[in-house]
C-alpha cells in the first residue's frame, strides 16, 4: 500500500482518488468476477441512514448468537437451582 500514498498538497484528493481508482483497478484484474467493495469516508458512511440500520442488524445479530451459544449455560444453571433445593 506504500506506492499507493500521496504528499499533502492543493491536490491531495485529486491523487487520493485516482489512486484509490488505480487499486481498483488492480484488484478487478486479479480477482474472479464478482463485487468488490466500495471504498468512502467514514464520514459519508456514519451519515448514511443505512449505516444504524446495520450496526443495530448487526449487534442483534450478535446478540442473538451470544445468546444460542451460551443457552446451555442457562439449563445447567437451572438445573442446579432445582437440584440444590
Amino acid at each position: 500500500m506504500a506506492g499507493f500514498l500521496v504528499k499533502k498538497e492543493a491536490s491531495a484528493a485529486e491523487d487520493s482518488i485516482a489512486n484509490l481508482e488505480r487499486i481498483l483497478t488492480e484488484i478487478l484484474e486479479k480477482t474472479e468476477k464478482g463485487q468488490v467493495l466500495s471504498v468512502c469516508a467514514i464520514q459519508d458512511l456514519v451519515q448514511d441512514p443505512i449505516y444504524s440500520e446495520m450496526v443495530l442488524y448487526n449487534q442483534l445479530s450478535l446478540k442473538e448468537q451470544i445468546l444460542f451459544f451460551t443457552s446451555f449455560l442457562d439449563k445447567k444453571s437451572s438445573e442446579e437451582v432445582v437440584g440444590g433445593e
